[in-house]
């Protein structure tokens, strides 16, 4: 495939090794980036979100393992709004948890079930112009979307392969039109809906091709409209214009600088740069709008900056980077560079507390929303 070795795609930087310190990654699965391009992870198996600077210097960090406010039971996507608050799907919690830009618990809801408003492993999270929520609720096959305060606003979706039916979506993006771009896992294609959830138009099939899909998980897009996805399956990253036709793609699976162990997270700062957390190697890359390697941060563990399977990831208004921390049950905090700043989060169900916190969205005021997927 001489496209991945295409001379525009050039590897830059990296960060992060495997373990559960300040810095290292168990798991990393999502990232966000903030206004001042610090980066948002959060891992699978530490229970946390980690925050490093634009050049992976480990910030901060929160969450650990439980149910309660700040708690993960694995931590999966996030989010950013337009005021740096972090949201994080908690996934083992089956909730949304919100968090201002320090980590500091301030909402959360849903419990399990198929009603209006539960949930069944909630992954992607994304916040649109208005501060609405949208959740890819991927046991249920449906998108669900809620006010800033969780509300029960709308749902769409049911089990299917034809237009406008889901098989476990998970990634989300909002373009500027207020339209919905999903990552229909089980059927290895995106689809995208109006704000109402009307069907709009979709691509993709399984395969190792261009444009094809194996396990498609995170979607961001730019400043252009161009939508980013982590090809999970296929250890790449696929990039397309916002009808669908094929414009990039980099990445091979492998553990070095701009290879991929299973790319998870995806986040677009405001200069177009590139983060992906690897759920195989618990860490953080970094790449140009091209997909030149920039920079790289993170190891598998439970200290600061460590992960363990991190998985949501956001950018806040700041720059700042949110990661969820899967089995860490907990969001850290970077700045641009990598640098952590700060943590949140202990396993359990109460209040500020995670079990498995999967997506993290951030809203216009800097708070930030995590889903769970444990806790009730």
């Amino acid at each position: 495939m001489s496209s991945v070795y295409n001379p525009h795609v050039k590897f830059l930087r990296k960060w992060g090794i495997r373990g559960g310190g300040d810095g290292e990654f168990r798991w990393p699965l999502c990232l966000v980036i903030d206004g001042a391009g610090n980066v948002y992870v959060s891992e699978c198996s530490n229970d946390r979100i980690q925050v490093f600077d634009p050049q992976g210097r480990f910030l901060r960090k929160w969450g650990s393992e439980g149910s309660g406010d700040g708690e993960f039971i694995r931590p999966q996507e996030l989010a950013v709004d337009g005021d740096g608050n972090i949201y994080v799907s908690d996934r083992d919690n089956n909730r949304i948890q919100v968090f201002d830009p320090q980590g500091r618990f301030l909402r959360k809801w849903g419990v399990t079930g198929r009603g209006d408003g539960e949930f069944r492993w909630p992954q992607g999270l994304a916040v649109d112009g208005d501060g609405n929520v949208y959740v890819s609720d991927r046991g249920n096959d449906r998108i669900q979307v809620f006010d800033p305060q969780g509300g029960f606003l709308r749902k769409w979706g049911v089990t299917g392969s034809g237009d406008g039916e889901l098989r476990f979506p998970q990634g989300l993006c909002i373009d500027s039109e207020g339209n919905v771009y999903v990552s229909d896992q089980g059927n290895d294609r995106i689809q995208v809906f109006d704000p109402q959830g009307g069907f709009l138009r979709k691509w993709g099939v399984t395969g190792s091709g261009d444009g094809k899909f194996s396990w498609p998980q995170s979607l961001s897009i730019d400043s252009e409209g161009n939508i980013y996805a982590s090809d999970r399956g296929n250890h790449r990253i696929q990039v397309f214009d916002p009808q669908g036709s094929f414009l990039l793609k980099w990445g091979i699976r492998g553990s070095g600088d701009g290879e991929f162990s299973q790319p998870q997270g995806l986040a677009i700062d405001g200069d177009g740069n590139v983060y992906v957390s690897e759920y195989g190697n618990d860490r953080i890359q970094v790449f140009d709008p091209q997909g030149r390697f920039l920079r790289k941060w993170g190891s598998e563990g439970s200290g600061d900056g460590e992960f363990r399977t991190p998985q949501g990831l956001g950018i806040g208004i700041d720059g700042n980077v949110y990661a969820s921390d899967h089995w860490n049950d907990r969001i850290q905090v970077f700045d641009p560079q990598g640098r952590f700043l700060h943590k949140w989060g202990i396993r359990g169900s109460g209040d500020g507390e995670f079990s498995q916190p999967q997506g993290l969205a951030i809203d216009g005021d800097g708070n930030v929303y995590v889903s769970e997927y444990g806790n009730d």
